[in-house]
């Protein structure tokens, strides 16, 4: 028997073989203990590239569809608008100023006035140019009462007519002089870097956003008219935002052909890495498992000690108008553990509220509880005149704010006060924080004071804004306010951030836990990104964020 022959027969055999088993009686299978565990599944995603390298997948927090540059509050809201709408003036990541990337070709002094040429080239997506009617229009919105975004600085109030047009005593602001469609002239009272630093907003287009009613803006959230390089192709609400490169970006078509702003869980975050769905992300890892093999193979991490402050505000609503109850309800918390869950760092300068200003921290007044009148306790808690003691925290519900809000809680219920937490997105908790005080809650908020690159105090406690809450509306204060918060003098600025500083400690408005730590994961390979202390990835040359391809790989075009 040849060679073919004998492969045919025990082909055969094989075939009967196969037959046979098919053939008999099927078993249920048997659960057999042999003591041995059972190996974990590992998810290596075995690559350093991403999934498609024209693509970007970002992990972000809070997607509330808010995708307008001056109302965007939530990082995920912040990331699409930045995106999609430039700045009037850019900074570098060192915070020195870019002009490429600002809408701005020039910005000259001139005797203390500010000329502004914009950019010929740059055009919102209908195709129409970017105009100072633009810079105008957004200005006005910033500078309206009813303003709710982060764009509001004091230093803007040093521009003529800016504080009589937010008091609605003029229907123009006087120091905004429009010369033509690309020039306008700026008069400040007094120039300085925060002058700067507050024209850092990002216009929205005029003719597009211009209605009779500002509800109608609102309403233009998730279907932006934007000029920057990248548009919005589609927002899920809740789930994602997809965006597309803008192809007639004035500095040329981004590398990176699609970025898609994914909100995530924070409990979803670290198997979302190790799947690699992820090209890069910044969160809160209090609590999580991270630093995996996985990760370490596929990714550089580091951390960053953010650039705000976790603070717990009092008002001076309900009860809380008695300087020594605020005191008392702070000392509770006098020597603060680290032991509250999450991740901060403490310094000084955190807790003095003059971050990077090298001021001597101040600290608010240990008071016992029977140093407040009326205050008496009894078997089930604290009463004051003759009533149970009731606070009302409100919280933005940021991960690493709920641990905190925990421990407040948990710390005040131990001293026999009762605590009603209440939770608002950032859209919402001003409205609710004035309606509380209007029907004279007790109110206390735990949130973030975000310093920038010099603290600015007027949105948080003036009457500007949330400091309608903290009973800072008085006209005294805000004259205070506006005679301290634009010093031309560095050191004499210092001087005044501190004795405002000392001001809020010892009358028991304030006291500040430190600022959050994040840690930052960054898909090997991919460059021209990054976050750091002072700068969001999102605000830099994000146009030229790409791929590192290796030998034999082709080149993202």
């Amino acid at each position: 028997m040849n060679r073919y022959h004998r492969g045919f027969a025990l082909f055969l055999a094989l075939c009967f073989l196969v037959v046979g088993c098919m053939s008999g009686k099927n078993e249920e299978p048997k659960d057999v203990d042999d003591g041995k565990e059972e190996a974990p599944v590992i998810k290596d995603i075995g690559r350093r590239l991403s999934v498609d390298e024209t693509t970007l997948n970002v992990g972000v927090s809070s997607i509330q569809g808010v995708i307008n540059p001056l109302y965007a509050q939530t990082e995920g809201d912040k990331a699409a608008s930045y995106l999609a709408f430039l700045p009037l003036l850019a900074r570098n990541r060192d915070l020195s100023l870019n002009l490429h990337r600002s809408l701005l070709e020039s910005i000259e002094n001139q005797e203390g006035k500010l000329r502004c040429t914009l950019k010929d080239n740059v055009r919102w997506w209908d195709d129409t140019p970017v105009t100072s009617y633009d810079v105008l229009f957004s200005l006005q919105l910033i500078l309206s009462p009813y303003y709710q975004g982060e764009y509001l600085k004091g230093a803007l109030f040093e521009l003529e007519g800016a504080k009589d047009f937010w008091a609605r005593k003029a229907e123009g602001i006087k120091g905004f002089e429009i010369e033509d469609d690309k020039h306008f002239t700026l008069h400040f009272k007094r120039l300085s870097s925060a002058v700067y630093e507050a024209l850092e907003f990002r216009p929205i287009p005029a003719h597009y956003y211009q209605r009779a009613y500002l509800h109608e803006i609102y309403d233009l959230h998730s279907t932006p008219m934007g000029n920057g390089p990248y548009t919005i192709e589609k927002y899920e609400e809740g789930q994602y935002v997809h965006l597309r490169r803008n192809d007639f970006y004035f500095r040329g078509k981004p590398v990176i052909e699609d970025i898609y702003l994914r909100d995530l869980r924070q409990e979803d975050i670290i198997n979302e890495l190790e799947l690699g769905e992820l090209d890069f992300i910044s969160f809160y890892p209090e609590g999580l498992m991270v630093d995996t093999d996985i990760l370490k193979e596929n990714y550089d991490s580091y951390t960053t000690i953010e650039n705000r402050v976790i603070n717990l505000q009092l008002g001076s609503s309900g009860v809380l108008y008695d300087v020594n109850l605020r005191r008392y309800l702070l000392s509770l918390f006098h020597g603060l553990s680290q032991d509250f869950g999450v991740s901060v760092h403490r310094s000084n300068r955190d807790i003095s509220f003059v971050n990077r200003f090298g001021s001597e921290p101040f600290e608010t007044p240990v008071v016992q509880e029977d140093a407040v009148e009326g205050l008496e306790r009894r078997e089930d808690g604290l009463y004051l005149q003759g009533e149970p003691l009731k606070i009302y925290l409100y919280t933005t519900g940021e991960n690493f704010l709920r641990p905190i809000v925990e421990y407040v809680s948990h710390r005040w219920t131990e001293a026999g006060i009762r605590v009603e937490v209440v939770e608002k997105n950032q859209y919402l908790l001003e409205d609710a924080l004035i309606e509380g005080a209007n029907v004279g809650e007790n109110m206390a908020i735990l949130s973030i004071h975000n310093h920038g690159i010099r603290p600015d105090f007027t949105k948080n406690f003036s009457g500007l804004a949330r400091g309608r809450f903290l009973g800072l509306h008085y006209e005294t204060f805000n004259a205070f306010l506006a005679d301290t918060i634009m010093e031309e003098e560095q050191d004499s600025a210092k001087i005044q951030y501190a004795e405002l500083t000392k001001f809020l400690h010892e009358s028991g408005y304030i006291l500040s836990f430190g600022s959050p730590k994040s840690k930052t994961y960054v898909r090997k390979n991919l460059k021209n990104i990054q976050q750091t202390e002072f700068f969001n990835w999102y605000e830099g040359d994000v146009g030229n964020i790409h791929w590192k391809v290796e030998k034999n790989q082709k080149e993202v075009p």
